[in-house]
């Protein structure tokens, strides 16, 4: 899968509808990074049965030792960082371990800027109560799905417990990670930085990418989980986050306040796939902002189906950033789509949700649902095609107001016909609808050409 460029690309979204400016952590240096021959600051802590292992004064570090219980593999770190150019390199004996679970339990963040590596296809879980950022050099070589956490521990099927909090308290155990337990008040941040150029946070095809915070900010960062899916959100109070390691869908509570997730400054997320289905990209905060040329993307270009992008929040704000759920020239598949649920939905300053085609496969839906309003201002929607598949379907809901300035399309692109203000209309090959209270109307004008 080539890399997508961050200036010049247009790449769609889409699979089924599966929904169910720069920010720094305080008193972090972004000097902490600096220094090509720092020392790894990788400490193994003597809490497990059998202690993690790790050569003293390492910049590329091998690291054995550790708990096997079943298929799992668990590792204890008083600290854990990786310093510019170094390396920590997982070396399991036992090539079917499915979980590789590491926390830290001292009181360091982890500042991650160099390589993280397993052997084997089994998933890895980095835990730090007290935050986790991801430099410009971070990178990822595992063969699984990869969890970065600032939750207090990992839940293991019903009963089980790795508390990185607490590490007196856990129980070893063989089954699956099924939850990210928050016990403080406080929730410490995920922070992911600019990456250099040729380097990203990618995992296998087909594997998931999961951010749990505390806040999550991804500042010029580039994500990659083609096929797979990317899931980020966090809480803002204690509560229990549900993972389901086998889809890889993370569930949060309804009733937990969430925290913010922001992606700024051309960031790029990016679940597309050239050959089978593409994935599934789902953010859930109290506040998703994504700003200055962000771009998410759940494209297809082949024989599979579209993914879809979802957005779950109290506020959404999208402004100069686009979301792609797009059917590229040779995709035959089933169209996705892009669903954002929130009480305040704002599109700004050339934000674009596009679910178009460009072949012969359908384009997708796009859902937009607030409990308060919607506001809609120099944006645009599409589910157009310029191909030889039909146009999808638009939504616009809102229980209280819903304001339009901006450019609508769902139609063949032979009758391109722009939208502003609120209407129902009807063509041939789709539909644009706004179902709402009271509207505020800037422009009633149709202009067909």
């Amino acid at each position: 899968m080539p890399k997508i460029s961050r200036t010049n690309w247009r790449l769609g979204i889409a699979s089924r509808l599966i929904v169910s400016g720069a920010i720094a952590l305080t008193g972090v240096l972004i000097s902490s990074f600096s220094g090509n021959h720092a020392l790894a600051q990788i400490t193994p802590d003597n809490t497990l049965p059998n202690n993690s292992v790790v050569p003293d004064g390492c910049i590329n570090c091998d690291i054995t030792g550790g708990t096997q219980v079943g298929d799992n593999l668990f590792h204890s770190f008083e600290q854990f960082s990786i310093p510019t150019g170094g390396s920590a390199i997982f070396l399991n004996n036992d090539l079917s371990i499915e979980n590789i679970l590491s926390r830290v339990t001292g009181g360091s963040i982890s500042n991650i800027d160099g390589l993280i590596q397993t052997l084997g296809t089994a998933n890895f879980f980095l835990i730090n109560p007290n935050g986790i950022i991801f430099g410009p050099n971070a990178t990822l070589d595992i063969g699984g799905s990869f969890a970065a956490t600032t939750a207090d521990g990992i839940q293991l099927g019903d009963n089980g417990l790795y508390s990185a909090s607490d590490p007196g308290s856990s129980s070893l155990l063989t089954v699956n990670p099924s939850a990210f337990l928050f016990n403080q008040v406080a929730t410490a941040q995920i922070t992911i930085q600019s990456n250099q150029a040729g380097v990203d946070l990618r995992v296998p095809t087909g594997e998931n990418l999961w951010l749990v915070g505390g806040d999550v900010n991804v500042d010029n960062g580039i994500l990659e989980a083609f096929g797979g899916r990317i899931e980020i959100g966090g809480l803002s109070e204690p509560g229990t986050v549900e993972l389901n390691t086998n889809t890889g869908v993370v569930t949060f509570p309804d009733d937990i306040a969430r925290a913010d997730v922001t992606i700024t400054n051309e960031s790029i997320l990016n679940v597309g796939s050239q050959t089978a289905n593409a994935g599934v990209i789902k953010i859930t905060g109290g506040k998703i902002s994504l700003t200055s040329g962000t771009q998410l993307s759940s494209s297809t270009f082949g024989l599979g189906d579209a993914g879809v992008v979802g957005l779950f929040a109290d506020s959404v704000v999208i402004d100069n950033s686009t979301i792609f759920s797009t059917m590229e020239p040779e995709a035959t598949g089933e169209p996705g789509g892009i669903l954002i649920q929130a009480n305040s939905i704002s599109l700004q300053n050339e934000a674009k949700l596009l679910a178009e085609t460009r072949g012969i496969a359908d384009a997708g839906l796009v859902i937009l649902q607030a409990t308060g309003s919607i506001s809609l201002d120099n944006a645009e929607i599409s589910s157009n095609t310029s191909g030889v598949g039909r146009t999808g379907n638009i939504l616009l809901q809102a229980d209280n107001s819903v304001s339009v300035f901006m450019r609508i399309l769902a139609i063949n692109w032979y009758r391109s016909i722009r939208f502003q203000g609120h209407f129902r209309v009807r063509s041939s090959t789709g539909t644009f609808t706004t179902t709402l209270g009271t509207c505020t109307e800037y422009a009633t004008k149709a202009q067909a050409h």
